[in-house]
């Protein structure tokens, strides 16, 4: 397909370009729709509290979560700043985010 030739057989070869291109770029859309399609999408406000996935692998007994953490803003970019200790704030990705839900005993 490269040299417009058959690799067998010495003849010229017809390739579509575009339309392997189309048929490339449809199994993409297709495989987002399909990853994207169970993601909660979740604002969150400045206050909320929120929960931040520790990095790495995870030991089973150990916690995968740090926090609650009070969030300072959440950018358009899908980045939150949270107040990590009295004025000290790091910024993470929101992928790395959960909501925090306390238990009302």
């Amino acid at each position: 397909m490269v040299y417009g030739r058959d690799m067998f057989i010495d003849a010229t070869a017809e390739v579509d370009w575009e339309a392997i291109r189309k048929r490339k770029q449809d199994k993409i859309r297709k495989s987002n729709e399909r990853e994207n399609k169970n993601r909660k999408d979740h604002t969150y406000q400045e206050g909320d509290l929120i929960l931040i996935k520790k990095p790495g692998l995870i030991r089973t007994l150990s916690l995968p979560y740090e926090g609650p953490f009070k969030v300072v803003k959440h950018s358009r970019n899908g980045s939150i700043k949270y107040e990590k200790s009295l004025n000290v704030y790091e910024t993470v990705n929101v992928r790395r985010v959960h909501p925090f839900y306390a238990q009302n005993d």
